[in-house]
């Protein structure tokens, strides 16, 4: 079948681009070599980039104009409104993501993730396994280790397990989103958190997606509270949004709490004392019998908990363990995008 022929594609890839020229044409290649027995359709949202990203993004569309949209900004809306918005054209039954800088590596993963939510109509959202690849030290690990197969919202409530470029998730649950999402940087949790609300959560054990992770991308140590930070305002506004359902508000709280005290400890750590009574102050509106004694009796535990274990014999091996497996993927290539496009069948 030539995917062109159909005007509805079956499935809509969401892909947002911003200053990655480096990687776009394998997160592209990705898609494109596909192999399918339906038509789908891959939505660039390129947020005003500097690079030659757009460049590629306009060789490619016009090179597979029945597949390839892209919607080119003019200015930069950052991540959530730029997700929002190439959400918003997105046409397709079901709606994936690939991050611009993460590529698929099974030609099948599309094909795979669509035939189990045709069948099993009582599921949200399905996702799989990623290989995380660590650019800057050619580290190689697999994502998701013990992962249940099947977990639901209340599961997703108390940590996010679900890699961005791994979900697929029904259109139709969710065609637009309350304005608050727009707002929030990790508006991806928020927006798997709202599809989690209408069925189950099917896990894939095999990896079929790379998982980039480049030094450049990720917060410095000076700005480590920052992620905590946005981790922490969108589950506020999901606390606020789930208000009415008990399990799914009460491991949310969980995770909430588990934050502010990162955060306390973060700021203590570096002398911040000002912001260790802002944090303490915001937790008690949460757990207002939360006290500063059991906050520092809990950091002195867990310190004490570490050290025990880097000095057990179990501790030792298990470090022992994890360093040989660091070193081993070295050896282990990094797998390729099988680039052929699949557009004729």
């Amino acid at each position: 079948m030539d995917k062109s022929s159909e005007s509805n594609p079956k499935v809509s890839v969401l892909m947002l681009a911003y200053n990655v020229g480096k990687y776009l044409e394998t997160a592209i290649q990705g898609v494109l070599s596909q192999i399918t027995d339906f038509p789908y359709e891959l939505v660039i949202g390129e947020d005003y980039s500097t690079d030659n990203t757009y460049e590629i993004c306009k060789r490619y569309q016009e090179s597979y104009p029945d597949i390839i949209r892209v919607l080119r900004r003019d200015k930069n809306l950052g991540v959530a409104k730029n997700t929002m918005d190439t959400y918003s054209h997105c046409r397709g039954e079901y709606i994936t993501y690939c991050d611009s800088d993460d590529y698929m590596i099974d030609r099948h993963r599309l094909q795979v993730m669509t035939d189990f939510m045709d069948s099993h109509k009582d599921f949200g959202l399905c996702f799989h396994r990623m290989l995380n690849y660590y650019e800057d030290t050619g580290v190689k690990s697999l994502s998701n280790g013990g992962q249940k197969q099947v977990t639901d919202i209340v599961d997703l409530a108390a940590m996010n397990y679900i890699t961005t470029s791994s979900v697929m998730m029904r259109r139709a649950n969710n065609e637009t989103f309350p304005d608050w999402v727009g707002d929030e940087v990790l508006c991806d949790y928020a927006v798997q958190m709202l599809n989690a609300e209408h069925g189950k959560i099917y896990y894939f054990s095999r990896p079929m997606a790379v998982y980039r992770k480049r030094s450049f991308a990720t917060f410095s140590k000076i700005d480590a509270d920052k992620r905590l930070l946005m981790s922490l305002s969108v589950r506020k506004k999901l606390i606020e949004y789930f208000k009415d359902n008990e399990p799914v508000c009460r491991n949310l709280l969980m995770a909430t709490n588990n934050i502010y005290y990162a955060l306390i400890s973060f700021y203590r750590a570096n002398g911040n004392e000002e912001r260790v009574a802002e944090m303490f102050k915001e937790m008690n509106q949460y757990y207002p019998e939360c006290t500063i004694e059991e906050l520092q009796k809990r950091e002195q535990d867990h310190a004490a908990e570490l050290e025990a274990s880097k000095k057990s014999m179990k501790g030792r091996i298990r470090s022992f363990m994890s360093f040989g497996r660091a070193m081993l993927s070295h050896l282990v290539p990094v797998p390729k995008v099988k680039w052929q496009p699949n557009i004729n069948k």
